[in-house]
């Protein structure tokens, strides 16, 4: 009897290990108030978010962020500040990733230093007249 409780606890405790693994594999490197985890939050509030789907935000944000002197909490929010701006223009809805991408075209590379909310600006008077 002694032995069997033995393995009864010995095979509990590997499940309870096994169990605890496979979660600890969920952790994020990003957390909620990360700009790049609430832009990917607000272009898809379906999306299970998780590292691969923040990702792009993250390096899209970093591309902007060595070539503005900006923050990334101040670019997000331009970001954010100009999508309802392009609403139903001619260059159509674009998401939050969509935009940031298109921002970065718009910066040459090397540059460094600008004054970013001048071109998230001039990039909505473009597309909304476009």
């Amino acid at each position: 009897m002694k032995n069997r409780c033995r393995r009864g606890v010995g095979l509990l405790l590997g499940l309870v290990l096994l169990v605890a693994a496979c979660d600890g594999g969920s952790s994020s490197q990003y957390n909620s108030s990360d700009p790049e985890y609430q832009l990917a939050d607000l272009d898809d509030k379906s999306a299970e978010l998780n590292d691969d789907t923040i990702s792009p935000y993250a390096r899209a944000l970093d591309g902007l962020q060595a070539r503005c002197r900006d923050s990334r909490s101040m670019i997000a929010d331009y970001t954010v500040e100009s999508q309802p701006l392009l609403a139903g223009s001619p260059s159509g809805d674009l998401s939050l990733l969509e935009l940031l991408r298109t921002f970065a075209l718009l910066i040459p590379a090397g540059e460094t230093g600008l004054a970013c909310d001048q071109v998230f600006a001039d990039l909505v008077t473009i597309l909304k007249n476009a």
